[in-house]
């Protein structure tokens, strides 16, 4: 399929994979939230902090940095540039993107079910009013006023 120049090939090939996915995102209506949440908690892990961490355990001795296909480029550093970016990318990503990330993610997700409820029937809809028995009259004239509030700054002297 990678060497395919239809588009309606390439676009049908993808709908295995598209069409249970929406189907869950419509089913399931925190489908957003849980999304943004494994986003910050496992892909920040897969894709940022085990590469770099294969690649400073892969190239931690001597003969493994001597015998390495490629060698790292002077600009940035040659071998301990390249462990310190590592390093840098490590840290910077288990604070930002799995702590803060992992944090607002999981407040948005415990907002959501506090706000919606976990299975309700209508996700984000306005909430209903409950029904009165009357509707309000704010023009009554048969109610009486409430008494004056006592003006205690300036009192009255007659």
């Amino acid at each position: 399929m990678h060497e395919c120049k239809s588009l309606c090939k390439r676009a049908a090939a993808r709908l295995p994979v598209v069409i249970p996915i929406w189907f869950l995102a419509i089913v399931f209506p925190f489908f957003g939230p849980i999304n943004s949440t494994v986003g910050s908690l496992l892909v920040s892990f897969t894709v940022y902090i085990i590469p770099a961490l294969a690649h400073i355990f892969t190239f931690r001795s001597a003969s493994a940095r001597e015998n390495a296909v490629n060698q790292p480029s002077k600009y940035v550093g040659r071998w301990v540039g390249t462990c310190i970016i590592n390093i840098f990318i490590v840290v910077w990503v288990l604070i930002v993107g799995f702590g803060f990330g992992g944090w607002a993610s999981m407040i948005n997700f415990v907002h959501q079910i506090d706000t919606f409820g976990l299975f309700t029937k209508c996700y984000q809809c306005p909430p209903q009013l409950p029904p009165s028995s009357s509707p309000p009259n704010f023009f009554n004239a048969t109610a009486p006023l409430p008494p004056p509030t006592a003006n205690l700054t300036h009192p009255h002297r007659p």
